[in-house]
């Protein structure tokens, strides 16, 4: 007689911490529109295709859009998902939202969804190489007035730091200054 087969989970085994961390379905829905709309996006930005009789006709209604900028409405759709997707995912319970593949998920659609909105930028304005070279610079000299920004508002919150520690008898600058890079971190990105 052959030997019992080993259980499928060992009594010693600790159980799986990723259960009941499932996505909402109304996060899976804003994410997949939001995805669908930067692919949209994207394939308009790199192809520069045009519409021969841009007229929508549904139910009788009948939209005409041979005046309308496509990237301008592209934009703003993206920029609707986007921040409708935010909200999705910022009501699901706090356990799935610190997941941190739900985080990571958050983060990579996310950059998706920027590079979608540059590309969409990009594409309306011109399709030449001057466009990317402006637009590699203003994207510089916007990190350069971040890291300024933060320098700047990191000597504003130490000194208030400084106080309130000093007026709770715990001086310690090394501890300030930590605590004043965390609350510029959380003002900033919050």
């Amino acid at each position: 007689m052959p030997p019992d087969p080993p259980p499928e989970v060992s009594k010693n085994e600790l159980p799986d911490p990723n259960v009941g961390r499932l996505l909402p379905d109304s996060v899976r829905v804003a994410r997949r529109s939001l995805v669908a709309v930067c692919g949209v996006c994207l394939a308009w930005s790199t192809a520069q295709f045009a519409i021969a009789n841009p007229r929508i006709d549904v139910a009788g209604i009948a939209v005409d859009l041979k005046d309308t900028s496509i990237p301008l409405l592209l934009g703003i759709l993206l920029v609707y998902l986007t921040v409708r997707w935010g909200f999705e995912f910022a009501m699901m319970p706090r356990h799935v939202r610190r997941w941190p593949l739900a985080r990571l998920d958050f983060r990579m659609v996310l950059v998706v969804a920027r590079f979608s909105l540059l590309a969409i930028t990009a594409g309306a304005l011109d399709r030449s190489l001057w466009t990317v070279v402006r637009i590699v610079v203003a994207l510089g000299l916007l990190a350069v007035v971040s890291a300024v920004l933060s320098v700047v508002l990191m000597f504003v919150t130490m000194p208030v730091r400084m106080r309130a520690r000093s007026r709770a008898n715990r001086n310690s600058a090394a501890n300030a200054v930590f605590e004043a890079f965390l609350w510029l971190a959380y003002l900033r990105y919050a």
